[in-house]
């Protein structure tokens, strides 16, 4: 005979499928960003537009801050910088489509 399965198998469900592994939150964003301050977009937690948590991040002079994200803080110059640059990559894109970006028309 083959060996009797799980209790969570023999249910027909996953451990993660449960009701409570659903409601857990899921673990926090932290990054290992070592030479860029955390404020590049490829910085897990200045992409997700979150502060990196100390303790939880292994990054190393970090201005990805509460501190930093004051009138003339580096945070909020480097956030100021990804939108400027977003919104002339959008309006470029809307000025060249086809019928000016308005869809099938």
């Amino acid at each position: 005979h083959p060996p009797a399965p799980p209790p969570s198998a023999a249910a027909g469900r996953s451990p993660a499928s449960s009701p409570a592994a659903r409601l857990r939150p899921p673990p926090p964003v932290a990054c290992n960003c070592r030479k860029t301050f955390c404020l590049k977009l490829y910085c897990e937690c200045f992409g997700a537009d979150r502060y990196c948590l100390e303790g939880v991040c292994g990054c190393t002079n970090c201005a990805n801050t509460a501190a930093e994200d004051g009138p003339d803080g580096r945070r909020r110059r480097a956030r100021h910088a990804v939108m400027v640059k977003r919104g002339a990559l959008l309006d470029a894109t809307v000025l060249t489509a086809p019928n000016g970006g308005g869809g099938k028309g």
